[in-house]
């Protein structure tokens, strides 16, 4: 039987025609966002940020992608201060509780009440801390003879009756639900919250140029 031989016709053929991608208007798509959205380096916002850190940094070239993080983000003021109280509120609780377990003669009704301790401290040492620093600048201000021992002995008188301030504010405060001791117990207890402090501080510093190390 002879194969079959295939024969011209004039019979249609019908074709698919490909359906266009529907985008709403003035909508970039997924690849355009990619490449020529907010994260591109040719967008003005961008730029802008490259012209910043080239004149901040003395022409320096754009860091990559990767190592724009640090840039970009900023953190206010405030946040900063929100983070510094806490660290600190919670290094306080941390060592207030230690001293009540440890030394008798410190009592803390609950653990509640630690807290309110920690906060009240932090705030009346903020205050200590900051006039001391007032009273220091001031006398390096002054160019006369018996400045530096003006400071030092300000300097001490401050520190030597903030001790009492403490144990009368603590005491309006709390009442009998707290008792810190007597004046050596409180210097002592002072001592070790600014030294608590002081390691933490000394830590996140050191993490830090840790990672701007290359």
């Amino acid at each position: 039987m002879p194969a079959a031989i295939p024969m011209l016709t004039n019979t249609p053929v019908p074709t698919i025609e490909p359906n266009p991608r529907r985008v709403a208007p003035n909508t970039p798509s997924s690849r355009r966002r990619r490449s020529g959205g907010a994260g591109d380096d040719t967008a003005p916002e961008c730029r802008a940020r490259r012209q910043a850190f080239c004149r901040a940094n003395q022409g320096q070239p754009w860091p990559r992608r990767s190592s724009r993080v640090a840039f970009v983000t900023s953190i206010s003021e405030r946040q900063l201060r929100y983070v510094d109280y806490t660290t600190d509120v919670l290094l306080y609780i941390v060592v207030l509780n230690l001293f009540v377990e440890h030394v008798d003669a410190i009592i803390i009704d609950s653990f509640t009440i630690s807290i309110f301790t920690a906060i009240v401290l932090k705030v009346i040492l903020d205050v200590i801390v900051s006039a001391e620093h007032r009273v220091s600048d001031y006398f390096k201000s002054q160019n006369r003879p018996l400045s530096p021992v003006f400071r030092a002995l300000a300097v001490w008188l401050i520190m030597f009756l903030s001790k009492f301030v403490i144990l009368e504010v603590i005491d309006v405060i709390f009442g009998e639900h707290v008792e810190l001791g007597g004046f050596l117990l409180v210097l002592v207890l002072v001592a070790a919250l600014m030294i608590a402090r002081a390691l933490s501080l000394r830590i996140f510093k050191a993490l830090g140029e840790a990672a701007a190390r290359p």
